[in-house]
């Protein structure tokens, strides 16, 4: 099966409880979803599709392609990749505090 991403509240809630549990200010305002969604499907990595949510109404839905399946890949083993050389970096000791 296709994986389906649902717009709009949900992904931006997941997101701001993310930083939230980080103790992190990051506005995200919903605005910004959509243009990002429109630039990865023009590349090919989603595919939009209308369809009907749960409440009912007409609404946008995104499908992860094969295409966007293999960038994900990628980029997920980019950034742990960064991620683990930051980790090295704040785990030495002499950048503790007391």
């Amino acid at each position: 099966m296709v994986s389906q991403i649902k717009l709009g509240d949900i992904v931006i809630d997941v997101v701001r409880k993310d930083i939230k549990n980080v103790h992190l200010r990051v506005h995200l305002p919903a605005g910004s979803l959509y243009p990002a969604l429109h630039r990865i499907a023009r590349k090919g990595w989603i595919e939009p599709r209308w369809g009907v949510s749960d409440t009912g109404r007409r609404a946008r839905f995104y499908e992860l392609t094969d295409v966007g399946r293999e960038r994900l890949a990628s980029e997920v083993k980019h950034w742990r990749l960064y991620a683990g050389q930051i980790d090295r970096v704040l785990s030495v000791p002499s950048w503790e505090t007391d």
